[in-house]
């Protein structure tokens, strides 16, 4: 009985560091639960046999939260001792860092050959070191490539999906795990000061209480003197307002008077100065006639004096 092959791998899919797994002849079964790495150990097969050209949209064969600076690993221990070694780059692809496959004649019919092939004939080439050439002529035409070809695209896609889901669930934990432990602090703090506090008389909580009631009845006293003031101050303003527009109405007659004055003026200077000519010239009619009724009065007598003044007391009212 053949002893079984140690098959090494580092960094691959969900497998972080180095793990390592034994092949023995014939028929390998893998059985486990969901997303425990039956899937990766099937890339690592893929990655010994894939070409340069293959390893393009191949980076989520890589352990998507390795160090960017590791490298992923494969290596057949057995008689031949066969390593290969990638670095990933950028997020889609990968690179052969240690040089082709040494089971190279078309990676990717190798690949969809070990994935349809029912019988593991190849995979038991591959462990052995053997020549795998001539099977892969004699299969990779055949019905299974086309099938091992569209299963595989199918993993691939199914692969893409679950891992995109696994690093949000995981992004999600990390972050529900960063909420837990500020809580965690957040009710630690609140315990010690809980612990931290005095005990509460009855007696002050009551006094507060009242206190309380009474702040809030003066309160709503203000808030009412508030809203009184405000209605008052509303009908302040329209009465202001109004104020303002009969202001507005009086500066405007207030400038037509002004303008108006000047003429009013000019004519009150010049009835004044007509007064005072009429003035005048009555002195100068008076005046002659007293100085005669004065002369004859003093010839005349009483008598006669007395009919001149009544008759210059009619003159002055004609006059």
């Amino acid at each position: 009985m053949k002893e079984p092959v140690v098959l090494e791998i580092e960094n691959v899919g969900g497998f972080a560091g180095k793990h390592r797994f034994k092949l023995h002849a014939g028929l390998n079964v893998a059985r486990a639960s969901n997303a425990v790495g039956k899937t990766s150990l099937t890339r690592a097969i893929d990655l010994l046999a894939l070409s340069d050209s293959d390893l393009q949209g191949k980076g989520y064969y890589a352990n998507q939260f390795m160090p960017r600076e590791d490298q992923v690993v494969v290596r057949l221990a057995n008689g031949s001792n066969v390593e290969r070694r990638f670095r990933r780059v950028g997020e889609r692809d990968l690179k052969s860092v240690s040089g082709p496959s040494p089971f190279q004649l078309d990676g990717q019919r190798v690949a969809s050959v070990c994935f349809a092939v029912p019988d593991n004939e190849l995979i038991r080439s591959l462990l052995a070191g053997e020549s795998v050439n001539g099977y892969i002529e004699k299969f990779s035409d055949s019905e299974y490539y086309d099938v091992g070809a569209t299963i595989l695209r199918e993993l691939e896609e199914e692969a893409r999906n679950l891992l995109s889901s696994y690093r949000d669930d995981l992004i999600r934990l990390e972050s529900l795990n960063e909420s837990q432990e500020e809580l965690a602090k957040e009710r630690t703090n609140l315990e010690q000061s809980l612990t931290r506090m005095p005990t509460l008389d009855s007696s002050k909580i009551f006094a507060n209480q009242k206190k309380y009631s009474e702040l809030k009845a003066r309160r709503d006293k203000v808030e009412e003197q508030i809203a009184a003031d405000e209605a008052a101050l509303l009908l302040y303003a329209d009465r202001i307002k109004e104020w303002k527009s009969r202001i507005k109405f009086l500066r405007t007659d207030i400038d037509a008077i002004e303008k108006k004055f000047p003429r009013l003026e000019e004519g009150r200077k010049k009835l004044v100065a007509k007064i005072e000519e009429v003035k005048t010239k009555r002195d100068d009619l008076i005046e002659p006639k007293r100085d005669t009724r004065r002369r004859k009065m003093s010839s005349d007598g009483p008598r006669k004096t007395l009919r001149v003044r009544s008759r210059m007391n009619k003159l002055l009212r004609r006059d």
